[in-house]
């Protein structure tokens, strides 16, 4: 199918409140991100990244603008759309491989034998193999994150929706679910829309970064990351690492004086 895998028109969002003031969250967002691309939008706290992001999975409404996933408007949580937030969102009463097939339920066409297959397959995928039958608390917090992931990817989603996944996690871990998501892209290819606070995951995940400003959230940046792939963690240290590096942290120092836009008379 031509045309963008994502398409984000127009996008704004405002927040209503009391007095006749309301907060701009989002101004005027246009964004087109082609199959099979990983992009990482980075900016300052509050610009609007993980509002835009529920946006687009249809767990937030835009005050004006549209979304469309291969030209058909979004409009409500898909399967079309996997999700991974900061927080491990497990059931703590299943265990890892059950966890994984909750989400395969709806696929009218698997059975009972194929769910549990898909689920094992994805599992092992995030490198969970032999972890089927732990429950949540007996995992790490990296190795809960791994069962996000496998849950997101198990019915195939068009475009995978990722927000600060890594942020909960510590330096070691957070650097080996990096290589663990760099690998299953760079194997698997799915577009990916991948929301950091960190500036080197951002670089060194992506084919491409978008930079916002501060709110009222806009994209003030487009920046193609040429790095080789397959990337390994010793490219940190590279030359054009360090120059995407000092490019983006310019952008977004630029930002940090900026404040809330109030909307007055407005609702």
């Amino acid at each position: 199918m031509s045309g963008p895998k994502l398409y984000i028109q127009d996008v704004t969002k405002r927040f209503e409140a009391k007095r006749g003031q309301g907060l701009l969250a989002l101004d005027n967002i246009d964004l087109e991100v082609p199959e099979n691309q990983f992009a990482t939008i980075v900016g300052p706290s509050g610009c609007g990244k993980s509002t835009l992001l529920s946006i687009v999975g249809g767990l937030e409404e835009p005050s004006t603008g549209k979304i469309f996933v291969d030209g058909r408007p979004v409009t409500e949580p898909g399967r079309d759309r996997g999700m991974v937030f900061q927080s491990y969102t497990l059931f703590p009463w299943l265990t890892v491989r059950q966890n994984v097939e909750f989400a395969l339920r709806p696929e009218a066409n698997l059975s009972k034998k194929e769910q549990r297959q898909a689920a094992e397959e994805h599992l092992r995928l995030v490198g969970l193999e032999g972890f089927f039958d732990s429950y949540p608390h007996q995992l790490s917090g990296g190795m809960q994150q791994r069962v996000a992931i496998a849950r997101a990817l198990s019915y195939r989603p068009k475009i995978l929706l990722m927000d600060e996944p890594f942020g909960a996690l510590d330096a070691q871990t957070r650097g080996t679910m990096q290589e663990l998501l760099t690998h299953i892209w760079e194997t698997h290819r799915i577009t990916v829309l991948f929301v950091t606070h960190d500036v080197d995951e951002a670089i060194f995940i992506s084919d491409r970064v978008l930079v916002m400003t501060a709110r009222p959230g806009r994209f003030k940046d487009d920046i193609s990351i040429g790095l080789p792939r397959p990337r390994d963690f010793e490219m940190m240290t590279s030359v054009e690492f360090v120059e995407y590096k000092q490019r983006i942290f310019r952008e977004i120092r630029q930002e940090h004086a900026g404040g809330p836009t109030l909307v007055k008379g407005e609702g």
